[in-house]
């Protein structure tokens, strides 16, 4: 099995428009979730919050079907 890809911090470098990650978002009182989400036009959009979004990393590959 292949290991994960790392979190990257968002003042790293963001990912490319309308590509879909997991992000870390953390709200003010620091409570950490993870969200699917996608970046675009210079803002995060997901299911839940996406205020606070601190880390993303790329989705791992689908599986393959076994025919």
């Amino acid at each position: 099995m292949k290991a994960m890809e790392k979190w990257i911090g968002v003042n790293e470098w963001l990912p490319e428009d309308d590509q879909r990650v997991l992000v870390v978002c953390r709200t003010k009182k620091g409570v950490q979730s993870v969200n699917l989400a996608y970046y675009w036009n210079g803002t995060w959009h997901g299911q839940g919050s996406m205020a606070g979004v601190t880390h993303w990393m790329p989705l791992p590959p689908v599986p393959e079907a076994k025919t």
